[in-house]
């Protein structure tokens, strides 16, 4: 087991899938990206640790809050706002509970697909991410909460359009892991 834990705002990727549903979806993201520089899975899934021990994330079930397994996922510390993360943090909270968003699901798939040529109407999926929340979209609003945007370059803040997707999130935060 990892010797490090989490800390509250921390980005947790999952890139080791370990059921149908995660090896379908790392399978579409790898056929659309072709990412020879990662040098290992795509990632598949992203959360927000609460702290050391739970993490909150938009699953198939629902916005929860579980226990972080160290053993299937990576920790990045990515820079915030303190001020700004500590709202977020009671805004990721106020989530629990939130239905999944099969709704951007569906649209990622579509703009992914399509290489971002066709998706579904932008008003009605940003109304929609904001009702049913994907991991992805779940841990940008997070992030943009937190003040990540208001710490990076502009190359590396999170884009207004299109919701960026579980290894998008990855390649924004994978220069700050935690060792």
């Amino acid at each position: 087991m990892k010797e490090f834990h989490a800390q509250p705002g921390d980005i947790l990727v999952y890139s080791d899938a370990k059921n149908d549903i995660d090896r379908l979806i790392q399978f579409g993201e790898e056929c659309i990206r072709h990412n020879k520089e990662r040098g290992q899975p795509i990632a598949f899934h992203v959360a927000v640790a609460l702290g050391a021990f739970h993490k909150i994330e938009a699953i198939a079930s629902g916005v929860t809050i579980d226990l972080i397994d160290y053993r299937q996922c990576s920790v990045f510390r990515p820079p915030y706002n303190r001020t700004k993360m500590e709202r977020a943090l009671i805004w990721a909270a106020r989530q629990k509970g939130k239905l999944y968003g099969w709704v951007g699901d569906m649209d990622q798939a579509l703009r992914d697909l399509t290489f971002n040529r066709v998706h579904l109407p932008r008003a009605f999926i940003q109304w929609a991410d904001k009702k049913w929340p994907y991991c992805s979209y779940f841990d940008a609003g997070f992030m943009v909460r937190a003040g990540y945007n208001d710490m990076v370059s502009k190359e590396y803040q999170i884009p207004k359009w299109p919701p960026p997707d579980p290894e998008a999130i990855f390649l924004l935060v994978r220069r700050w892991p935690v060792k």
